[in-house]
């Protein structure tokens, strides 16, 4: 909350993606979404569950129509 960072990730470089939910965010209907790239994962973490789980199916589609290069 103090020092906010923002991470630019082209759409089509994500190789894998997974939402993750323990038992108390589950109560409160949050979730965490993992973006795994060539160079590690970065993690969005406290989204209402239904943004999560629209945000990584948009995610995952974008990259399976992409035709160019990843790299």
């Amino acid at each position: 909350w103090l020092f906010p960072v923002k991470i630019y990730i082209p759409l089509f470089k994500a190789q894998s993606m997974a939402v993750s939910q323990n038992i108390f965010l589950k109560r409160r209907n949050l979730a965490h979404l993992i973006i795994y790239t060539a160079s590690g994962s970065k993690r969005v973490r406290y989204l209402p569950e239904t943004i999560a789980y629209e945000l990584a199916n948009y995610q995952l589609a974008k990259v399976e129509i992409h035709q160019g290069d990843w790299m």
